[in-house]
């Protein structure tokens, strides 16, 4: 009963709407945004302004519109795949992981099996309804919860943080907007700024970034976490890049 109910309200939602360590980083010149990056960035955000059924690492996921799509090129399976990578060689799951800006909740619910606490936020409660949603459906426990950044995340180190954060610098002019634009850089600058308060001393940062964003903003991660790449994308088309990397405690 709980199963069809479940379903039901899904239907009428659906009809309702490794980096060297001299690594410079200072201001690279931005990437022109040329025709090519212009035409495949519309056709994307027409994508996301749809809802969507996914099957992504065995896991059955719903999106609604404006919510950020686990596509196959998404930068959040993109992120899950390095972390997933990091994660495999530990020989005991981590206590307590914390999906920042979960969206679907993709990245975290993929990477359950590697904690024992997984907590899922966001800022807009439409994402924390899909997130609760693709949980249940999925048989996985979850605290889901909304959040602006860190503002409503409990007290309490976390071994695992990970935020795949919106890439373009550029103001946000429509809703869907909300998933791929950070006007200034501002909220990744908030996240690194913060994050150092919420991790144990011996967890793990991972985040993914582009050459769309302002790179030079690495240089700000707070002294005493360590900065490494894991893993490079390069689309040569669009001349972008995007990057998976990892914070420790020094």
């Amino acid at each position: 009963m709980v199963i069809c109910t479940a379903i039901a309200c899904i239907n009428l939602l659906a009809n309702v709407s490794n980096l060297p360590q001299k690594m410079d980083y200072s201001l690279r010149d931005s990437v022109e945004q040329d025709v090519s990056f212009a035409s495949q960035h519309q056709a994307f955000l027409a994508k996301q302004s749809r809802f969507s059924f996914y099957q992504v690492n065995r896991l059955n996921l719903i999106t609604f519109s404006n919510i950020y799509h686990p596509t196959p090129e998404s930068s959040s399976l993109f992120l899950s795949q390095a972390v997933r990578k990091q994660l495999q060689g530990l020989d005991y799951p981590k206590h307590r992981l914390l999906d920042l800006g979960c969206g679907t909740g993709v990245i975290g619910l993929s990477l359950k099996p590697f904690v024992n606490e997984l907590h899922l936020t966001d800022i807009n409660s439409k994402a924390v309804l899909c997130a609760r949603i693709n949980a249940f459906i999925n048989g996985i426990s979850a605290k889901v919860y909304q959040s602006d950044l860190f503002n409503s995340v409990p007290t309490g180190g976390f071994d695992i943080i990970i935020f795949s954060p919106p890439f373009l610098q550029k103001e946000i002019r429509k809703e869907v907007e909300l998933c791929t634009n950070d006007p200034g850089g501002n909220l990744f600058l908030r996240f690194i700024q913060e994050v150092p308060y919420y991790l144990s001393p011996q967890g793990m940062v991972f985040f993914s970034y582009s050459n769309l964003g302002d790179l030079s903003l690495l240089n700000q991660i707070p002294v005493g976490l360590k900065l490494e790449q894991l893993a490079i994308e390069r689309f040569p088309e669009a001349g972008t890049e995007r990057y998976a990397f990892q914070l420790t405690m020094q």
